[in-house]
């Protein structure tokens, strides 16, 4: 069915809109060779139900690696903002002058027990910086295991 208007300024009819002719499309596949639905509804038909199908999973090959998704995000967080924190009052990764020190690591073990005393007394903020305490502590042990890194 086509539907027309009549030009004004001309006298002639113009088509204004045409009925899909879905014949051009019968035949249609799919990427995947599968014949396509060309009926002008766009959808299912009446008494079909839509497909719902679920799409293959991907490869992933993460067996036997840390699932980092186990440590808490603000944990990561926290230890960051208190490493900030020390880059801004001794410089960043200052920790890393004394590699090989045993005095300052047993300094930094002493800082690392005032933390767990201040939050076993009940303090859960440390005054200075803001942060939490265990932070803190955490800090303490990512810095340990830098310090090691390099014995």
């Amino acid at each position: 069915m086509t539907i027309t208007a009549k030009c004004d300024w001309a006298d002639i009819e113009t088509p204004i809109w045409n009925e899909p002719d879905t014949s051009i499309y019968s035949g249609a596949t799919g990427y995947g060779g599968e014949k396509l639905d060309t009926s002008v509804h766009g959808g299912e038909k009446p008494d079909q139900k839509p497909k719902t199908e679920a799409p293959a999973a991907a490869k992933k090959f993460d067996n036997g690696k840390p699932d980092v998704s186990l440590v808490a995000p603000e944990l990561i967080l926290g230890v960051a903002q208190v490493m900030t924190f020390g880059a801004a009052k001794y410089g960043r990764k200052n920790y890393m002058e004394s590699a090989g020190d045993p005095v300052y690591v047993e300094r930094l073990y002493a800082a690392m027990q005032r933390h767990l005393l201040a939050y076993a007394s009940g303090e859960r903020i440390d005054p200075e910086s803001g942060q939490p305490h265990l932070y803190h502590v955490a800090a303490g042990i990512a810095m340990l295991t830098d310090l090691d890194e390099v014995a």
